[in-house]
């Protein structure tokens, strides 16, 4: 809202773009704060386009926060933001696992103009096999079943994961979501410098931490895929421990 404020050229400004749940630090906004972004889009006669890639990630949340469809929030005709203007992109990547894909969709309930341009360009950018295999996934009756499965693994080599890094007293930003974790591997890093000294000890051990440089996540920080089996995951601990215990 202050960048909005701030910008010399205001009617430039079309959209608000918001990535729910949060990219890089998986974490997921409140119903109340998806209401005032949208009350916000409505004021200012702005579309809001919500990124859910990670939607179906949402392993972690609780009752007080959990994961929120802007288009769940959309109350039509009573007031707010038109349902015209709320727009919803999501892909096969994360949720699906399925990054090799390269497929995703726009979801906009109200807006036959803007899907129909979209669909003009969009046309020959799937691949056939693309195509059958999503509507393979989608159409599958244990997709939900599967999902559930997903959250449940998630959720424990997450609990895993973060268990033993409180253990070494390694501070990390908790996640709600998403199949990556930061973790501060060089706490005492005053430059990117310091931290690539403990990077390659890491990878010495045989494990890949990718630096925060690379995501914008401030010196000493790293970024950690967790997404592995446990047995996999007990063995990745062991390596670390040498490193960072």
């Amino acid at each position: 809202m202050a960048t909005y404020d701030a910008h010399p050229e205001k009617l430039r400004i079309k959209a608000l773009l918001i990535a729910n749940p949060h990219n890089p630090c998986d974490s997921v906004y409140a119903p109340d704060t998806i209401r005032k972004l949208m009350d916000f889009c409505h004021d200012k006669g702005l579309h809001y386009i919500s990124d859910e890639v990670s939607a179906l990630t949402a392993f972690n949340t609780d009752a007080d926060t959990p994961f929120t469809s802007a288009l769940s929030l959309v109350n039509d005709g009573k007031g707010g933001i038109q349902r015209s203007r709320v727009h919803v992109v999501y892909s096969a990547s994360k949720d699906l696992g399925s990054p090799g894909m390269r497929i995703g969709w726009l979801i906009s309930q109200a807006n036959s103009d803007l899907l129909s341009s979209v669909g003009w360009k969009a046309v020959w950018q799937v691949s056939s096999l693309s195509s059958l295999y999503i509507t393979a996934v989608l159409k599958c009756a244990k997709l939900s079943d599967l999902i559930v499965l997903s959250h449940k693994r998630l959720r424990s080599v997450y609990k895993l994961l973060t268990s033993r890094l409180e253990t070494w007293g390694v501070e990390y930003i908790p996640v709600k979501a998403g199949v990556v974790i930061h973790l501060r591997i060089a706490k005492n890093a005053q430059s990117w410098e310091d931290e690539a000294p403990v990077l390659a000890k890491i990878k010495e051990q045989g494990v890949v931490i990718g630096s925060g440089r690379a995501y914008g996540i401030g010196m000493g920080w790293g970024r950690m895929l967790f997404s592995v089996k446990e047995e996999l995951m007990m063995e990745v601990l062991g390596k670390l421990e040498k490193v960072l215990g």
